[in-house]
C-alpha cells in the first residue's frame, strides 16, 4: 500500500512550493539502503553564500523567501548537502508548511539511496516532525518517528514531537513509552551528538526548550549541567535561558536564581575576546520573565526585586 510519505517522493516537484493537500495513506515505508558510490567534487560555484543566505531568511522568519531560495539552488543544478536540506526543513517548520517537510524528506530519502552521505538526520527528522505537529498532523508526525527509529536513534528533539504528538491524540500508551526513550535513549544519544558537533550549544539549547515543553524540566536541567560542564565557558542567554525556561517549568526558584546570578556575573565579565574569560552573557527581557515565572507564591518578595532590577535595566 502507498503511504504518505511515498505519495510526495513519487510526485516530486519544486520543493519550495507547497505540494497537492492531504494524500491520507497508511503509513511511512522506510528508504532503501545507500548506495557505495564515490561523491563527486563539489562545483567552483557550491552554493556555499546562498546557504548563508538561506540560514539568515529562516533566522528572519522569512521562510518563503528562503525555500523560493533552496529552489532556485537546486534549478542552478547546486551541490545541495544535509545542512542544506536542514536549513530548508527549518523554513518549513517555521512557516507550518508539513506538506513540503514531508515532500523534502521524501526526497532526501531518494536521493540518499544513490547519493553518499544524504541521509536524513536527526535535525532532519525533528523539524520534519515539528512542522507537521504544528499543522496538527499529529498521525503523521507519529509516522515519521517511527520510520526514524528504524534508520538511527532518536535525540530528545524527535522523541518530544512524538510525545506531544501521543498526547494531543490522547494516545497516552504512547506518549508514556516515549517518555520512558527519551530517559532510556534520546537523553544519551543528545549528548553523544552533543560531543560530535563543532557548534552544539544552539542544538542543545533547542533539546532543553523541546523536553520542558514537554513538562520534562528535570530532564532539561541535566542537558543543561552536562552543556555547562563541557562548554561552561561558551554559554550563551539562549542556552541560559532555556534552562530558566525549565526552571519555570518546575517552580525551581532556587536554582532560577542561581542561573540568573550566574549569567548576571558573566555580563559583568567582559568578552572573550577582550580578556581570555568566559563568554560574555547579556541578560534580556526573558531571562528575568523566566526567573519571576519560576518564583513560587511564597517567594513573592523575590518576584518584585526581580522586577524592579528588570525596569531598572530597561528590559519591560
Amino acid at each position: 500500500a502507498q503511504t504518505r510519505f511515498s505519495s510526495h517522493a513519487s510526485a516530486l516537484g519544486d520543493p519550495g512550493a507547497r505540494p497537492p493537500a492531504r494524500p491520507r495513506p497508511a503509513g511511512v515505508s522506510k528508504a532503501p539502503p545507500a548506495v557505495e558510490t564515490r561523491r563527486a567534487p563539489a562545483p567552483a560555484d557550491s552554493g556555499a553564500s546562498d546557504i548563508g543566505k538561506m540560514y539568515s531568511l529562516v533566522k528572519r522568519g522569512q521562510a518563503e523567501e528562503a525555500l523560493a531560495l533552496f529552489s532556485e539552488m537546486r534549478k542552478r543544478q547546486l551541490w545541495c548537502n544535509v545542512l542544506t536540506y536542514n536549513i530548508a526543513m527549518e523554513a518549513c517548520e517555521k512557516a507550518t508548511l508539513w506538506s513540503s517537510a514531508v515532500h523534502l524528506l521524501a526526497e532526501m530519502s531518494l536521493r540518499g539511496a544513490i547519493r553518499e552521505r544524504l541521509h536524513p538526520d536527526a535535525i532532519t527528522y525533528a523539524k520534519a516532525m515539528a512542522a507537521c505537529a504544528g499543522g496538527h498532523e499529529w498521525a503523521l508526525a507519529l509516522e515519521l518517528l517511527e520510520t526514524m527509529q528504524k534508520q538511527i536513534v532518536p535525540d530528545c528533539a524527535a522523541l518530544c514531537m512524538g510525545i506531544q504528538s501521543s498526547r494531543s491524540l490522547r494516545q497516552w500508551s504512547r506518549g508514556h513509552r516515549l517518555v520512558q526513550a527519551l530517559r532510556q535513549q534520546g537523553l544519551p544519544e543528545t549528548l553523544a551528538r552533543m560531543r560530535r558537533l563543532a557548534r552544539p550549544i544552539d542544538y542543545v539549547a533547542a533539546a532543553i526548550n523541546a523536553v520542558s515543553q514537554q513538562s520534562l524540566w528535570r530532564e532539561g536541567l541535566f542537558l543543561f549541567n552536562k552543556l555547562r560542564v563541557s562548554h561552561g565557558d561558551r554559554l550563551h542567554i539562549g542556552a541560559y535561558n532555556s534552562a530558566l525556561a525549565a526552571c519555570h517549568r518546575g517552580r525551581q526558584t532556587t536554582v532560577a536564581l542561581s542561573l540568573l546570578k550566574e549569567a548576571l556575573a558573566r555580563s559583568q565579565a567582559g568578552s572573550t575576546k577582550e580578556n581570555g574569560g568566559p563568554r560574555a552573557v547579556l541578560l534580556d527581557e526573558k531571562s528575568y520573565e523566566m526567573a519571576i515565572h519560576a518564583c513560587d507564591v511564597d517567594s513573592w518578595p523575590c518576584s518584585l526585586h526581580l522586577l524592579e532590577e528588570m525596569r531598572r535595566r530597561g528590559l519591560e
